[in-house]
């Protein structure tokens, strides 16, 4: 898709503006605050939006302003309950709006938020999405870099994310959003806004100013794009590979063919009932799965349902629906998950998740933990090692726990908090101050940071260089098992 440019401000200009603002500066779609509980939007209703759209302006981005806390605001009820009851408010009002399915709708999430209650805000924002999701509209979530990188971490994951980093004083044809390097790499591909400046002068209107290289919203009303068609469920590749626990009867069950049609297109097979997991066995013609497919999964240590549903061939969204207790959760080891109708696997699955690291001389619990953002006790427990007794050994295999994750050292970054001199923030990540203004263009000979701020860290930068060490290790690891996919699993 083309990088769209686009406008919003909270007090809702005439028609007649907006579309001469647009067209002057060769942008094409307006944000529309429906509401909130603390949504500061002016003037915007449906017959307004209407009146836009009677003026020329034809794409939209419907924003719904949540829970929020800290700064200015009183702190708002962020949890995952009042997330739920918050995206079925925003559902009501883009159903008012005349947006129906698969219209994408955004929540605002303000920096402060965030930075006063981090566990909270993704808590309420998770259950928001997902509600969204299930309902059939894109969900997409507008913030700070900080809470965009907490929720890809995650599932279940916003559609589209909306981020506020204001590197730009006017409009600028020639970003990207894919470019923005303050989000995690390889997050959200093809799938963001990026506001690079606020409280714009644009021809006499205080507007914010954004790039996209995902559809808006078109004008309410309009006609919907066809969503895509499910995948049925196909004969697939030819041949099986052998689970534990299989049959030659069972697997020729499986596939409705016979025992004899089987064992006569696997001739290197001698003994039909001495079949071993890893083998290959080739299907018959005619062989086929039940249209019904599976209808229950039992997770193994550390599956995620995103994992799963890929399996499947189902929406993860459709997964969390079925199963009310991973809204907010990964399963854990041996849970039996409920599967969507539609739910199919491929005769060559044999998908195996496992997440281990292998220590090297002086590495710790402690760094080891820090590094894959687990808790050392964590750990610990789960690779049976004694609570304060010793460290691991070079070349030990470390189990790790569910929601592990290591990020490239070109992903390190940091949110100013106060009033901090670079000086000082060069200093706490062990770097000198001129490298981290090469890292950080956008300040431009300034001396002192803006609260909120997000500064690119160095490569070099990091407090502790024992974790360093295993993070540096455990993410060439990573980049040579996923190449640039951006998600933590790895065969031990």
């Amino acid at each position: 898709m083309s990088i769209t440019t686009g406008f919003d401000t909270a007090f809702a200009p005439s028609p007649q503006t907006a579309a001469r603002l647009l067209h002057r500066h060769r942008a094409s779609w307006w944000g529309v605050y429906i509401g909130g509980p603390y949504s500061g939007g002016h003037g915007w209703t449906p017959a307004l939006v209407k009146h836009y759209a009677a003026a020329g302006v034809h794409s939209f981005l419907p924003i719904y302003v949540g829970q929020q806390a800290g700064g200015s605001f009183h702190h708002g009820n962020l949890t995952a309950a009042q997330g739920v009851h918050d995206a079925h408010q925003a559902l009501a009002l883009m159903k008012d709006f005349g947006w129906g399915k698969p219209a994408p709708v955004v929540l605002d999430v303000e920096f402060s938020t965030y930075a006063t209650a981090p566990a909270a805000t993704v808590a309420y924002a998770r259950a928001w999405v997902h509600t969204v999701q299930a309902a059939g509209h894109r969900a997409g979530v507008y913030g700070n870099p900080p809470v965009l990188n907490a929720l890809w971490r995650g599932h279940p994951r916003p559609n589209f994310v909306w981020v506020a980093h204001w590197t730009r004083h006017s409009v600028d044809h020639s970003l990207n959003p894919a470019n923005e390097s303050a989000l995690i790499r390889g997050s959200w591909p093809g799938a963001r806004f990026w506001q690079y400046t606020g409280g714009t002068n644009v021809d006499g209107v205080n507007v914010d100013i954004s790039c996209a290289n995902t559809p808006a919203a078109g004008a309410p009303g309009a006609h919907a794009p066809a969503p895509h068609p499910k995948p049925k469920p196909h004969p697939g590749p030819r041949t099986y590979t052998v689970h534990k626990g299989d049959t030659m009867s069972g697997i020729a069950a499986r596939y409705h063919v016979s025992l004899h049609a089987l064992e006569s297109v696997n001739p290197q097979v001698k003994d039909p009932s001495r079949i071993f997991p890893g083998q290959r066995l080739h299907l018959p013609a005619g062989a086929h799965r039940a249209l019904g497919g599976p209808q229950q999964h039992v997770t193994v240590y550390g599956e995620s349902v995103a994992e799963i549903a890929e399996r499947y061939h189902v929406p993860a969204a459709e997964i969390r629906v079925h199963n009310p207790s991973l809204l907010l959760h990964e399963p854990a080891p041996g849970n039996t998950v409920h599967l969507p109708r539609g739910a199919y696997t491929d005769p060559m699955d044999t998908t195996v998740v496992e997440r281990t690291f292998t220590t090297a001389e002086g590495d710790t619990i402690a760094a080891v933990a820090a590094a894959f953002h687990v808790s050392a006790l964590e750990l610990r427990v789960l690779n049976a090692l004694e609570v304060g007794v010793g460290e691991p050994d070079a070349g030990t295999t470390l189990k790790l726990p569910t929601g592990a994750y290591v990020e490239s050292e070109t992903e390190q970054q940091t949110v100013v908090v106060g009033h901090q001199s670079f000086a000082d923030i060069a200093a706490q990540v062990a770097v000198s101050l001129q490298l981290l203004r090469q890292h950080n263009p956008q300040l431009d000979g300034r001396a002192d940071s803006v609260p909120g701020e997000v500064l690119v860290l160095p490569p070099e930068a990091w407090r502790d260089h024992g974790v360093r060490s295993v993070q540096q290790r455990a993410t060439a690891r990573v980049e040579r098992s996923l190449g640039d996919g951006g998600l933590f699993g790895l065969a031990g």
